[in-house]
């Protein structure tokens, strides 16, 4: 349902994905503005928000989660995120210092 609507709103109406692609494209690893879109879709359906067509045009809102998702997508890409356990050296108005790292677990998208 939710891939319907991305591939409308795209403008790709005739594309289909074969179901192998389908079937195999949640197990790949990583991060996935595709998926994020439609998951953010999904959910804004069970929450009552419309995500389909809206008097015959292409719903706006959808579209524009989804570019915003394809250039979060570009610039994680370009400038990950990284995490070091290494202290980070600073200058302060006191001189020299270190930043110890905090300790903890990391979110999906920091490397360690």
């Amino acid at each position: 349902m939710a891939i319907d609507i991305a591939l409308d709103v795209a403008g790709a109406k005739n594309f289909k994905i074969p179901l192998p692609l389908l079937l195999l494209a949640d197990k790949l690893p990583g991060f996935s503005s595709v998926k994020t879109s439609m998951e953010a879709q999904e959910k804004m359906s069970a929450m009552g928000i419309p995500t389909g067509t809206v008097n015959g045009e292409p719903n706006y809102l959808t579209a524009a989660f989804d570019a915003f998702n394809q250039a979060y997508t570009e610039n994680l890409s370009k400038a990950p995120f990284i995490s070091t356990n290494k202290p980070m050296k600073v200058i302060t108005p006191g001189g020299p210092g270190l930043v110890l790292p905090m300790q903890g677990e990391t979110g999906a998208l920091l490397k360690t």
